[in-house]
């Protein structure tokens, strides 16, 4: 169970991370909202309402942060609790494995499948 505390301090360093990371594939954040209980993310406009977007020139971004983490620069693994869509998830999350960029890979892996199978 996560305490009020502990939540606040995951949101803001989610915050800080997902503000510094600049990249075309990405959903750019705009702001962010901490008020109370209520903890709200702005993102640029992107028309369609997955995980994966299209922008208007047919770019995919990356809009599910929940699945992804940031590692530091000597950083190869680290812990934390399963988020994420069941079927994307890597089994390291379910094994008590230390996750590494190798769960990124097996998810976009999973990602580029059902694009081959038009699922």
């Amino acid at each position: 169970m996560v305490t009020e505390g502990e939540g606040e301090e995951v949101f803001e360093a989610e915050v800080n991370s997902i503000s510094r990371t600049n990249h075309k594939n990405l959903v750019q954040l705009l702001g962010f909202c901490n008020e109370g209980q209520h903890r709200l993310l702005v993102y640029e406009h992107m028309k369609t309402p997955q995980n994966v977007l299209l922008d208007e020139n047919m770019t995919a971004k990356i809009a599910d942060f929940g699945m992804a983490k940031l590692l530091r620069k000597h950083q190869t693994q680290t812990t934390t609790r399963v988020r994420g869509t069941k079927g994307y998830l890597a089994p390291d999350w379910f094994r008590s494995m230390p996750v590494t960029v190798k769960v990124d890979v097996y998810s976009f892996g999973v990602l580029l499948l059902e694009l081959m199978c038009c699922r």
